[in-house]
């Protein structure tokens, strides 16, 4: 399993980087595609839209980009990944203050969207962390929220399949959550069905 990050907010560069990613995949995992191979390998999507490769099913893989970091990770069985650019939210959050919005409204906002969205267990771990501050708060929330996104792209559902319908502190899932701390102000999770400790992070 392995994590490929880079740093650009431009949405185009999605494609060209999972290319570079997958080409530097298809070496270290010693799949034995040509170069022309793994940068024209075809992507399919499955019922609610999860791309996979058409040709090459033993290679899973998902994305996520937030702000101004793309993310992919790729495995040997099927993964989940979410990532969530903390410093865009914070900036967010200024912009909103800088109009007259208190930084509890910050926390309300968060604190809101968990007991929208989020099961009972989750909402109380967000809850509890409130009481810390605001960047526990955020931290709390979006181990949660990427965690969550994480294991829908694992299911291969995606947001369809509704926040609320299930807790990642649930051990009863049957799935393993990771969290990688690349950047201070990266939040990442993945989901997997087995435990396994990445094998390593690249930067492109």
């Amino acid at each position: 399993m392995y994590l490929y990050l880079r740093e650009s907010e431009k949405k185009t560069e999605e494609e060209g980087f999972f290319r570079a990613a997958f080409l530097d995949y298809n070496a270290r995992a010693r799949l034995g595609l040509s170069r022309r191979e793994a940068e024209t390998a075809p992507c399919a999507r499955g019922p609610y839209g999860k791309p996979y490769f058409a040709d090459i099913p033993h290679v899973h893989f998902s994305i996520s980009h937030s702000g101004r970091f793309l993310a992919c990770l790729f495995a040997e069985a099927e993964v989940g990944l979410d990532a969530e650019d903390l410093d865009m939210r914070r900036a967010q959050d200024a912009r909103r203050r800088a109009r007259g919005a208190a930084e509890d409204d910050a926390r309300a906002r968060y604190l809101r969207i968990a007991r929208r969205h989020f099961r009972a267990d989750e909402r109380r771990a967000v809850e509890d962390a409130a009481g810390y501050g605001y960047d526990a708060l955020m931290a709390r929330f979006f181990l949660i929220w990427t965690r969550k996104e994480a294991y829908m792209k694992y299911t291969g559902r995606g947001l369809g399949a509704g926040l609320g319908g299930f807790s990642v502190l649930d051990a009863g899932l049957g799935v393993s959550f990771g969290a990688v701390r690349a950047r201070p102000a990266l939040a990442l999770s993945h989901c997997r069905a087995v435990e396994r400790p990445m094998e390593e992070t690249i930067f492109l």
